[in-house]
């Protein structure tokens, strides 16, 4: 690289260009553009190193494989009762770091919520997923004072037996509003799906999805809710887990996610359902395992070449051992046994010539030979059509099709698991089926690649799907001459309660679909078949429900179920079958649900007391096919009332009220105070007139009592006989002078790390480092980092050796709970990483030279700038997180200097986005500005001139 007393290079064309550059102005570049992204399917751990855990325990996000969406696995978040981080009761997973202003991102990810699930207070939604905004840093804005809202979240409650999700969209006290609620069933996999345009304006949207579905309000225009959605400039970030209200945790819950995605393309983001049955056997292969497996097994028909290694044991009478690896003539050279020719020989052949030869050395009939092959060759495969990762790889001589479709990721959804075409010198030896290699694993011989060879995915012939009542619904290709009977045996044929009298067919024509319905009788059992088309949907139903003579009965019933109806029954037989009334229930009022012959639903009130006293009354109805008989409970009729207890009690949250509950009684239920508790200061906010607000529709008003409580649980004299009253909320607060050891970590170069406790309220870092017996002489102090992990603050730019020079110095902190410090060791070597010549390469090591700038590091070790290098944004990120940018005077650029451990990154530039042609109305011209520019930029000029000529 030229460095800057070398100057020759400003003459001819490149002086000219340069200059008109600076008279021109035409310096601009756009903002470096970053792939917008992501995926992770949660199949195995680690999980990508982009995610980051805000949890009080990293166990409690794990891999459960399980309960996966789709793969082999997903992650299990779960979160108990002190799962206390920053200001909530949370566990979280997120990722960040995309360039999302004024961009249009998709985001999809899928979540489970258990049926074990509890479901705490009704009015306390639990957050489930969010985007949230992060403090711009530059501008002053911290996480204490910062208080945006999640600009889009999805929350889960429950009310009475339906489980919703709930999400809200925009900013808050600006255009906050609800997109949409929908109700979810537990234990089901639930597919969500966003379009985002992030915008601090009007041009700003979200469209949302679940289960494929477009779920945002339509407003004649299209599917997307408008409005600003950035409180700043600075990229939001996707959490997902689960977040509630810190007095909500009373109990241990979990919910499931997978399938996370994030693209620039609905296609990228969605989980297709065209993937076929058998795309998954490449699923959890990947190309770096096939390329350093050690653990090889050759079959007997495997190739021998160059570079394969063999070893040979003899044991028993003889005794033999030695590894061979075929050179490239094509023969190994054993001692005393001389050349044996392998290449071309396959691994059976080889071993019985290698027998032949040693038996001319070595008595083998009294000895046993073994041959094994422990390294293979590599050879070069192309892999085309229609796979996720086309191109040629190397993978080892031992792998057949199937290896080498897994290394890829095997065919996208589009592609075929029918016919697969491996090519040899321009002719296809094979036409592989997924389908006969999964059903009948017998069937075909294990094929092998070989070097040249050529797989082609071609784009799948006829997709059609299967529901319902068969062993293995799924999406299916099928062959040209397979049809209805042959995608039954792909699915394993009906289940036991499959209704066999008919088959349904949905079909899509041009612009329109219809419904085929069959008679598996004259298909199945008399030879015939049903042609299929490309995107038929197979129904397989369930036996229909009326088949079975039956009537039902449910409520507050002892057996409530299902049971024969016979001949005469009435409504007090049902009863009597189910066991007679349980003890709640309501016996004034019940109905039976009748199925009329449209199919509608008839309600026939009734009195469950009358018809048990008079049985076969005109009261007591005949029952008939179907009759469904409701019981009420009286519960249904009563308001459940509730207290709570907040605070510094071992169990907080809400408790059923009970008639004359004391105070003592919801502190023993809520398992005693803990031992910060303040007990001198418990209050009780009370609703004074809840009959009066109810019965006459005015307003509540709240009055706050005091009194005092033992940690035995024992109130004074004077509040004894403290009783509740329904809604009474308790508050136990924290006794102020309480408080837990401050524990501070230091790590790295100091003669006695680990963790200290804070002495005092304002220690500072300097006296950590007197505490933990100062550093040792291989301390790296430019490379020292600070976290803070209080409000979830993090990363601090930090100089150690400023602290050490001078006490007094702002980065002296004053430490805090949680706070590491980290001193690392001497390093001799720096990184350079982004826009460098370095082919293939966009990242690198190389040793540290002193006193060396950035710029001498990208010529020396990187073969200089990449084209698409923007060298005046060229910056060095010291070991410590501080920034060092390339200073640029005009067309010179001063490049920072690097020290110990830093990394050197060359910034991209971005391509240009193609502009709208407009036309605009030439205005005229101020040539008071004119003439003000021109100044401008011949000072420049001169200034260079003055510059140049200094340097000559």
């Amino acid at each position: 690289m030229t460095k800057i007393s070398d100057i020759s290079f400003l003459k001819g064309t490149r002086l000219f260009w340069m200059i008109f550059l600076l008279l021109t102005g035409s310096t601009q570049h756009l903002k470096a553009q970053y792939p917008l992204y992501f995926e992770e399917n949660f199949d195995r751990e680690p999980f990508s190193k982009r995610l980051v855990y805000e949890v009080a325990d990293p166990s409690r996000v794990r891999l459960d494989t399980t309960q996966s969406r789709l793969g082999d696995g997903c992650v299990e978040v779960s979160i108990h009762g002190e799962d206390l981080v920053a200001r909530g009761n949370r566990s979280e997973i997120s990722i960040s770091n995309f360039d999302p202003l004024n961009t249009t991102v998709w985001y999809a990810w899928s979540f489970m919520i258990p049926e074990d699930f509890i479901d705490e207070i009704p009015d306390k939604p639990i957050m489930i997923s969010q985007f949230h905004m992060l403090p711009d840093f530059e501008k002053g804005e911290r996480w204490g004072t910062y208080d945006a809202e999640p600009m889009l979240s999805v929350t889960y409650r429950y009310e009475g037996e339906v489980s919703y999700i709930r999400i809200n969209y925009g900013l808050k006290n600006y255009n906050l509003n609800t997109v949409a609620e929908l109700p979810i069933e537990k234990g089901v996999w639930i597919d969500l799906m966003f379009h985002l345009k992030w915008s601090r304006d009007q041009t700003g949207f979200v469209e949302a999805f679940m289960n494929g579905k477009a779920v945002s309000p339509f407003n004649g225009i299209d599917y997307k809710v408008h409005g600003p959605n950035m409180y700043n400039d600075v990229p939001p970030y996707l959490k997902f887990g689960i977040y509630r209200d810190k007095e909500l945790h009373t109990v241990v819950n979990k919910i499931y996610f997978d399938e996370l995605r994030i693209g620039t393309t609905l296609r990228e983001v969605s989980i297709n359902p065209l993937e076929s049955f058998g795309s998954n056997l490449f699923r959890r292969s990947n190309l770096e395992e096939y390329q350093t497996t050690d653990d090889l097994k050759a079959p007997d028909d495997y190739i021998l070449g160059p570079d394969d290694e063999l070893n040979i044991a003899i044991w028993g009478y003889s005794d033999f051992t030695g590894r061979f690896v075929i050179n490239k003539d094509g023969y190994i050279t054993p001692r005393l046994v001389g050349r044996i020719y392998l290449k071309g020989l396959s691994f059976a052949q080889a071993k019985a010539l290698i027998r032949q030869k040693f038996a001319g050395v070595y008595d083998l009939n009294n000895s046993e030979i073994d041959v094994t092959l422990t390294f293979a060759k590599t050879i070069n495969v192309n892999i085309m059509g229609e796979v996720h990762h086309p191109g040629s790889y190397e993978i080892p001589a031992i792998s057949n099709v199937f290896n080498a479709l897994a290394a890829v990721g095997g065919p996208n959804h589009i592609g075929s698991v029918r016919n697969i075409y491996l090519r040899r010198s321009g002719k296809t030896i094979r036409i592989l089926d997924v389908y006969d290699y999964l059903l009948d694993p017998g069937s075909r011989d294990n094929l092998l690649v070989q070097d040249r060879d050529v797989i082609f995915v071609p784009v799948a012939g006829r997709h059609v799907k299967i529901r319902n009542e068969v062993k293995r619904p799924n999406n299916y290709e099928i062959k040209e001459e397979e049809n209805l009977k042959a995608l039954i045996d792909y699915a394993g044929g009906f289940t036991a309660g499959a209704y066999k009298s008919l088959i349904k067919i949905k079909r899509y024509t041009v612009d329109d679909e219809s419904v085929i319905d069959l008679s598996p009788d004259s298909i199945l059992q008399k030879g015939k078949d049903f042609e299929l088309v490309d995107g038929d949907i197979v129904y397989i139903n369930s036996i229909p429900e009326g088949i079975t003579n039956y009537v039902e009965v449910s409520g507050a019933i002892q057996i409530p179920g299902k049971y024969e109806l016979k001949k005469g029954y009435r409504v007090s037989d049902l009863l009597t079958l189910g066991g007679g009334f349980s003890f709640d229930a309501y016996l004034n009022r019940g109905y039976i649900m009748r199925l009329q012959p449209d199919l509608s639903w008839l309600y026939i009130p009734i009195n469950p007391q009358m018809i048990m006293d008079q049985r076969s009354s005109a009261e007591d109805l005949p029952l008939q096919p179907l009759d469904k008989v409701t019981i009420l409970s009286s519960t249904q009729f009563r308001d459940r009332d509730t207290v709570f207890v907040y605070g510094a009690v071992r169990q907080p949250g809400w408790y059923i009220y009970g008639e004359n509950m004391t105070l003592s009684d919801l502190l023993y239920l809520s398992k005693g105070l803990k031992r910060e508790a303040a007990n001198n200061r418990v209050e009780v906010a009370r609703i004074i007139n809840f009959d009066e607000a109810v019965s006459q529709a005015k307003p509540t008003r709240t009055t706050v009592l005091k009194t005092r409580i033992n940690y035995d649980l024992k109130l004074e004299k004077s509040a004894e006989e403290f009783v509740l009253q329904p809604f009474d909320q308790v508050f136990i607060r924290v006794n102020p002078a309480f408080e837990h050891q401050q524990n501070v970590v230091i790590r790295g170069e100091v003669n006695y790390p680990g963790s200290y406790a804070l002495i005092h309220k304002n220690e500072k870092v300097t006296d950590l480092l007197q505490r933990s017996g100062d550093l040792t002489e291989w301390a790296f102090t430019e490379g020292a980092t600070f976290i803070r992990r209080q409000d979830t603050i993090g990363f601090f730019s930090f100089d150690l050796d400023e602290v050490l020079e001078d006490p007094n110095s702002p980065m002296n902190f004053i430490l805090k709970d949680g706070d590491i410090i980290n001193i690392p060791t001497l390093t001799d070597y720096i990184e350079i990483q982004g826009a460098i010549g370095y082919p293939g390469r966009d990242r690198l090591n190389a040793p540290y030279k002193a006193n060396k700038r950035a710029k001498h590091y990208i010529k020396h070790f990187a073969s200089g700038f990449d084209k698409k290098a923007i060298r005046r944004k060229t910056y060095v990120q010291e070991s410590n997180g501080l920034i060092k940018n390339t200073f640029s005077l005009r067309l010179i650029n001063f490049y920072p200097k690097v020290s110990e451990g830093s990394t050197v990154v060359a910034v991209y530039k971005e391509e240009k986005a193609e502009e709208e042609e407009t036309t605009v109305e030439k205005e005229p011209i101020n040539w008071n500005d004119a003439i003000e520019n021109a100044s401008v930029k011949i000072t420049g000029l001169l200034t260079l001139w003055i510059l140049l000529t200094r340097i000559r």
